[in-house]
């Protein structure tokens, strides 16, 4: 059982010696980079409730401005909130995201 339990300790760390060799510049493919980017980014669209999120709603405008996605879109949605939320939206929005379209579809 002892030599057992020392061979995976030993696989263990050869294993892993492995992984951080590969990942030095001359132990790579050629073109291994370059397949990464030729491939087309597709786009995203993100829901994102906001009832009654005045206190957050600042936070998830800049958490979604951070993403590194090239082609995405977000869409808030907002089912009546009873709080500041909607006019905290309006404001943060319009001074911080170029490219800007809200509608409201009242209920």
């Amino acid at each position: 059982m002892g030599i057992f339990i020392v061979f995976l300790f030993c696989l263990s760390i050869v294993f892993s010696l492995l992984h951080l060799f590969h990942c030095l510049p001359w132990f790579r493919e050629q073109n291994e980079g370059i397949k990464q980017n030729l491939e087309k980014e597709k786009g995203i669209s993100i829901l994102v409730p906001c009832y009654n999120e005045q206190g957050i709603i600042e936070t998830s405008i800049k958490s979604m401005k951070s993403l590194s996605y090239s082609q995405f879109e977000v869409i808030y949605i907002n089912d009546g909130s009873n709080d500041k939320t909607m006019n905290l939206f309006h404001k943060f929005l319009k001074n911080h995201v170029q490219n800007l379209h809200l509608e409201s579809f009242p209920i």
